[in-house]
């Protein structure tokens, strides 16, 4: 179709592209090679000059030449198809209104009479669709033979909804007494299920919707009947409600989460109270959305005596949940929060004041403050002293103080290129006119760069020179003096694009932070798109008012180029359009390459060499596999190989408190998918000691608008899974290592892949030990976090109530970056497939006897035979056109 413009409607041609970019939500932009073919196409009498792979529509050979008609086909990559699915599948043949008339002469006179008729006409569509039907022969051949016009696959087992008494009873009009006493003595599937859960022991694990799976209904005498054979595929739905129904979508909610119930009342029933409505026992199971949640976190909490945690847990709860009315809560647990300040001997009034103070200073951190929660800090004529505080605020911070060796002493400990490089910085900070102000420093783990940059932030910070300190990992900000994330320190969106900009705003302290600053260090660089360091770039050019790159500030970017590149859409293409290197003001930075690896011990130095080898992908170490000839290729060495890699990082250790926890946290499996560590975390989560705590999240559809929360079920929610989001179904144990998903206060040490181990856990708050770095052994309190997202594969924004954690017996590649253990497993289920994946899951650990790879051999990997040896190979992805520009 042509647009008025003489352009095509479908927009093509098409750009050549190299690979596939998937555009979830929207049409898949499809990889079109320019291989410089291109051919003439006969449309009538038109004869199409210079048709290339621009101009080919989307399709299937298969398709067809099995049908031999035009076919196009799209890639399916939202939710939302299934719509247009069943539009096509019901909406029938093309047909078209026609009506014969006696010609006459006068056509216009003929046609001013249809429409006058057509005008008078009351249209019964129902009637005009029966008096106009036309079959084709052939659809006229398929009825007369009553073949099937549509068929299902599977079982659906439909299951209703509905209250106590309240079970629907079918009947024709006039005959209500006889359906009612019909009725007497039998039973709905629901009330079925109540009788099934009283009777048989097996069923009291089993939740409403997943009944059918092991138990078919007897539709004649109206109960379940246990399953001993297989019937194929069956497909449970429970009849969808509408939230204006209150009680029966809180049922409904009910329904989804608790196994077992064996009536209404035991539905009703929490802890052994009875409440009045299923609303209310939803409420108190923590399956639906309600402030008392919060009072009951902090009373848990307010159990263990730490007023300092409870100020923080309290400034969480502020900024990262919906809380009505904050000056209520504190006043609730007012004498929780200021308690070690009275047991000192303050005043209530001055302890108040104190700890108001302490939770404003949190929350100015996380870049908010008290007053915007209507909260005030009291004015007193009292002196008060805040360098007694018991909770510093410091963490992970330091200072210029935190450094007491002396300047000549900490130089001697670098080597020429870190001294090099120092000296470099420090003549471009003191002196403006300098004309080096932007230097790039990379180099493979263990060559200093960490060292170099916090002797840089220290030996500054003693001459009161600040310095903005950022990394792209929370893991990674912790190892830097001062650090944070990028996305907090600059007020970056999660979701950002070229267009995006920073929202600190011009008069703020933030702002006058960026305008004193002398320095700026961006480290793990590597995993940033291009975008965020044009935003940065920007936004120091407009708040400092200095049209220069970065608005002539100091910078250092700062990474490992063989670590993982940045997670984009679209492949390999996309993800180098994405990189650093692409940033606007790239030309002017100067490259500073350390080379010299700083450990000390041999072993580790020849591992250390190994790895750099692998993350290069040199070709001392690359092997061409004898069957597929591939030569992506690395041998990983025989002492590091295993069988079972669970076995061989978790089997030495004896689950008895209170010494496996510590002995958990420091030693974890790296695999490539989300659902092998799921199989693997729920795995070691049985062997542990102890009851599991079954926590289930609050999900809600992100909308002002009501209707938007009818258009997705209860389970639909439930079930999505998407990265960084935590699950909806979540099983913990006291002892267990859990992984953070959020950045919530870097100064805490609490930020995403920060590990922990969990003392204790309730539905309403996780209290855990951090496992590692300078605040190891600190005792923290996670809350429940209201996490948005926008999901686009279905469509839909997703609110999600549920601790930001997840097991982290094992994690993802990704996760692990940044991360140090001392006993580290790797499984390889399937090859790896991005640049860096293999080196950053190597170099997790520094000695290669803590090192055990279990991998499952493939046409592309695991063990091959040549020569009479047997050797275990794994893919190595290392992009060429990346390395190449950083030799």
């Amino acid at each position: 179709m042509r647009n008025d413009d003489n352009t095509c409607s479908k927009k093509y041609p098409k750009e050549f592209r190299e690979t596939t970019l998937p555009n979830i939500g929207r049409y898949a932009q499809y990889r079109r090679r320019n291989n410089g073919r291109s051919g003439k196409v006969k449309r009538g009498q038109r004869i199409y000059e210079d048709m290339t792979n621009q101009d080919v529509v989307p399709y299937n050979p298969w398709l067809l030449k099995k049908y031999n008609c035009h076919l196009n086909v799209e890639l399916v990559n939202t939710t939302r198809a299934c719509k247009y699915i069943f539009k096509y599948i019901s909406k029938g043949s093309d047909s078209a209104i026609l009506k014969v008339v006696h010609s006459t002469r006068n056509t216009t006179e003929t046609a001013n009479t249809i429409e006058a008729e057509n005008t008078n006409k009351k249209y019964d569509e129902i009637t005009e669709h029966i008096e106009s039907r036309y079959l084709s022969s052939c659809e006229a051949a398929w009825r007369i033979f009553e073949l099937p016009l549509i068929d299902k696959m599977q079982k659906i087992e439909k299951l209703p909804i509905h209250l106590e008494g309240e079970r629907s009873v079918v009947f024709r009009e006039g005959d209500e007494q006889v359906a009612i006493e019909n009725a007497e003595g039998k039973f709905s599937k629901l009330e079925a299920y109540f009788i099934l859960n009283r009777e048989d022991e097996h069923a009291n694990n089993i939740k409403y919707p997943d009944i059918p799976m092991y138990y078919s209904w007897n539709a004649s005498a109206h109960k379940w009947v246990r399953r001993f054979y297989d019937k194929g595929i069956i497909i449970s739905r429970m009849y969808t409600v509408s939230p204006k129904e209150v009680e029966r979508m809180h049922l409904r909610i009910l329904l989804l989460h608790v196994a077992g119930a064996t009536s209404f009342s035991d539905l009703k029933t929490v802890d052994g109270v009875l409440y009045a409505t299923f609303q209310e026992s939803a409420r108190n199971r923590q399956l639906t959305e309600n402030d008392d949640a919060w009072i009951a976190c902090i009373e848990e909490c307010s159990n263990s005596k730490m007023p300092a945690q409870l100020r923080r847990l309290f400034a969480y709860l502020l900024c990262y949940c919906s809380i009505e009315n904050a000056l209520e809560l504190w006043r609730k647990f007012k004498k929780h929060f200021i308690e070690d300040y009275v047991r000192r001997g303050k005043s209530e009034e001055i302890a108040e004041v104190k700890a108001l103070r302490r939770v404003d200073n949190i929350l100015r951190y996380l870049g908010t403050s008290l007053s915007v929660y209507g909260i005030s800090i009291p004015e007193t004529n009292d002196p008060i002293n805040d360098d007694d505080d018991s909770d510093n605020d410091g963490g992970a911070q330091h200072d210029g103080n935190s450094v007491v060796a002396p300047v000549e002493e900490i130089v001697d400990r670098m080597n020429v290129e870190q001294r090099s490089y120092y000296e470099q910085v420090i003549n471009a900070v003191l002196n403006d006119a300098n004309r080096d102000r932007r230097f790039f420093i990379y180099g493979s783990a263990g060559c200093g760069k960490t060292y170099l940059y916090n002797t840089i932030i220290d030996l500054l910070a003693r001459r009161n020179i600040s310095a903005i300190v950022v990394a792209f990992t929370g893991i990674a900000a912790l190892l830097l003096r001062g650090g944070q994330t990028a996305h907090s320190k600059f007020k970056l969106p999660i979701d950002l694009t070229a267009e995006s900009t920073s929202t600190i705003m011009a008069q703020s302290e933030e702002a006058q932070m960026l305008r004193d600053a002398k320095l700026l260090i961006f480290d793990e660089i590597s995993m940033a798109r291009y975008e965020i360091i044009n935003i940065i770039d920007r936004c120091l050019r407009d708040i400092r008012q200095d049209e220069r790159p970065f608005g002539n500030i100091v910078t250092i970017l700062g990474g490992d180029i063989k670590q993982l590149l940045p997670i984009v859409s679209g492949g390999r293409a996309e993800q180098l359009k994405s990189l650093f290197y692409h940033c606007n003001a790239w030309h002017s930075f100067k490259h500073m390459k350390l080379n010299v690896n700083m450990r000390a011990d041999p072993a580790e130095l020849e591992f250390a060499n190994w790895l750099e080898n692998v993350g290069r992908h040199s070709p001392e170490i690359r092997v061409t596999h004898p069957r597929s000839m591939r030569n992506d290729l690395v041998q990983i060495p025989n002492e590091c190989v295993v069988e079972d890699v669970v076995g061989a990082i978790y089997g030495d250790i004896d689950f008895k408190f209170p010494t496996f926890p510590q002995l958990l946290a420091d030693r974890s499996i790296i695999c490539l998918r989300n659902d092998v560590c799921t199989e693997i975390n729920n795995k070691m989560l049985r062997r542990l000691p102890g009851d599991i705590v079954t926590v289930y999240s609050v999900d809600n559809v992100d909308s002002d608008n009501p209707e938007d929360a009818e258009n997705f079920s209860m389970e639909f929610l439930n079930r999505i899974k998407y990265g960084g989001l935590p699950d909806h179904e979540l099983m913990l144990k006291v002892g267990a290592p859990v992984i953070l998903l959020r950045n919530i206060d870097a100064r805490s040490g609490l930020v995403n892949g920060t590990r922990l181990i969990i003392k204790q856990v309730s539905q309403n708050a996780i209290i855990a030990d951090i496992a590692f770095g300078v605040n190891k052994g600190k005792t923290v309190f996670i809350p429940k976090f209201d996490i948005k997202c926008r999901v686009d594969t279905h469509s839909v924004n997703l609110k999600r109530r549920q601790f930001p954690v997840k097991l982290s017996f094992a994690i993802t590649v990704n996760k692990a970056q940044g991360q140090t253990l001392e006993k580290v497993g790797i499984c390889l289920t399937t090859p790896v497939y991005a640049h860096g994946q293999l080196y950053t899951a190597l170099s997790r650990t520094k000695r290669m006897s803590a090192l055990k790879v279990q991998i499952r051999t493939s046409e592309h990997q695991g063990t091959a035979k040549e020569n009479h040896i047997n050797r275990t190979l794994a893919r190595n992805v290392v992009y060429e056109s990346v390395m190449d520009r950083f030799q």
